[in-house]
């Protein structure tokens, strides 16, 4: 699919440092992490489009990569709410400024 022959493939990775396995996991924990960030899928369906036949085995690598499991991690990337301003003190002033 790359155009490459799979020893010049291999050759390459070799080169740096790399095997296959090690690619396809680094490509799958990039791909993975911007799926829970990015996207409402369900941690299932995140694991069956990384490939995954089910998501046991998708959460024991999500561990074994990034240290937490795939729903700590959403938790964890959520963005903070933002008050109007956009900064976390803004919402006490406004209060205050309301309540004088």
């Amino acid at each position: 699919m790359a155009g490459v022959g799979v020893q010049k493939l291999q050759r390459c990775l070799r080169q740096e440092g790399l095997t296959y396995r090690d690619l396809l996991a680094l490509v799958r924990s990039v791909r993975a992490k911007a799926l829970l960030r990015e996207t409402e899928l369900s941690i299932t369906e995140v694991a069956f489009v990384l490939g995954y036949s089910d998501h046991a085995n998708f959460t024991r690598a999500f561990n074994r990569w990034a240290g937490c499991s795939p729903a700590d991690f959403r938790r964890r990337a959520a963005p903070a709410p933002l008050n109007m301003r956009g900064d976390a003190g803004a919402g006490n002033r406004m209060s205050s400024a309301l309540e004088a």
